[in-house]
């Protein structure tokens, strides 16, 4: 392989909005970093209407989709998108591609490209399963790996159900690396003023959950714990940040019906790079409830702002996780064992010791060490 590294990623990128794709905007400014030539192909529609309800695509603010830097070509749901972007593909001729997958909903369009573009493809794999029970979507997965040059994984939960259904493969564990903190000023906001932006009371802890709301994501659990803590007189506020794919109503009722109706915010919604990075500062620790996962951005935002996290003991969760310095695994993924864990978090002197192993985990997990390993690993697959 003469020269330069050239590889296209097809993937979600900014400004739609989710977790993936400021994964992928951020990676393809590390590879370039390390000289590696990207191109981007980004989707204009992933998931059926039904299941969006008619939820913006776009990151808030964003007002025109040509705000994007990558072409928004693909839809997996139209066949006509696979053949433009099995064009581009062929104009561009890369080394190699590299494919963001998370969801059964891609395998489709996956295959596609597998069989017809003639390119190496390299699967970055968020997921192995879908979080949401899909019938057959192992099966699916296993289909579409069977196509496929290598894998690139960024957990050991994702990594092994990658050896355990395609042991064949070439894969590449690597990790998630922190987030970076959002640059709003030549002062960072402090926490006191996080909260009075958002109108929170400024003393007491708050805990922050964020993100979409959804069953495996487990905040009723949380308001259950938050409950029990109630009961034990530990002194704590909760702030909800995210989208909401479950009625909103049930868990306002649910919080009204353990009484703690007072200590909780609800901020439903989509949260803004600004509005997020806000909730991260006005909050003392990050709780992850989850009753399943691989891995999570939610970790590497919190770990961005020197937050410490509380965590379930569930999947990849627990790996990034040191228990007792940068954040706390609960021993058991239900409400009693998560209390005692958020309990411990609030421990006088837990703060200042997990921002000084967050220092530390953040160094080792790094932008710039991730598109340095993977530019290793694909010039290994790009080679003849």
């Amino acid at each position: 392989m003469p020269g330069k590294l050239n590889i296209v990623v097809i993937s979600p990128f900014l400004p739609i909005k989710g977790g993936i794709a400021h994964f992928s905007s951020r990676l393809k400014a590390g590879l370039e970093s390390e000289g590696v030539m990207v191109n981007g192909l980004s989707f204009k529609r992933i998931y059926p209407s039904f299941l969006t309800a008619g939820r913006p695509f776009f990151e808030p603010g964003t007002l025109l989709a040509d705000s994007s830097e990558e072409p928004l070509l693909i839809d997996p749901l139209n066949p006509l998108t696979w053949f433009a972007a099995r064009r581009e593909l062929a104009h561009k001729a890369p080394d190699l591609v590299l494919l963001a997958y998370w969801n059964v909903i891609l395998v489709p369009f996956y295959l596609f490209l597998e069989k017809t573009c003639g390119l190496k493809t390299v699967f970055l794999m968020h997921n192995f399963s879908s979080h949401e029970r899909v019938p057959f979507d192992r099966v699916l997965c296993r289909l579409m790996l069977r196509h496929a040059d290598a894998t690139v994984t960024l957990s050991g939960s994702v990594h092994d159900e990658v050896l355990l259904h395609a042991p064949f493969l070439r894969s590449c564990r690597l990790y998630h690396p922190s987030a970076e903190p959002l640059q709003d000023g030549e002062r960072p906001k402090s926490k006191h003023d996080a909260r009075v932006e958002m109108g929170l009371d400024s003393d007491g802890p708050w805990l922050l959950f964020f993100g979409y709301i959804r069953p495996y994501k487990g905040l009723d659990m949380l308001l259950k714990a938050l409950a029990l803590l109630r009961g034990r007189s530990v002194r704590v506020r909760l702030l909800v940040a995210g989208e909401f794919h479950q009625p909103e109503h049930g868990f306002r009722r649910l919080t009204r019906e353990l009484g703690i109706g007072d200590i909780v915010r609800f901020m439903p919604g989509f949260a803004s790079q600004s509005l997020a990075a806000s909730c991260f500062r006005a909050a003392d620790v990050v709780v992850l409830p989850y009753l399943k996962a691989t891995q999570s951005g939610v970790i590497q935002q919190a770990y961005g702002y020197d937050r410490p996290v509380v965590v379930t003991p569930v999947g990849g969760l627990r790996e990034d996780v040191i228990d007792g310095e940068t954040g706390i695994v609960a021993r058991h993924c239900d409400a009693c064992s998560l209390a005692h864990a958020i309990e411990r978090s609030l421990l006088p002197g837990f703060y200042r010791t997990a921002a000084l192993a967050i220092a530390g985990y953040r160094r080792t997990h790094s932008w710039a060490g991730l598109s340095r390993s993977l530019k290793l690993f694909l010039e290994e697959v790009a080679a003849p």
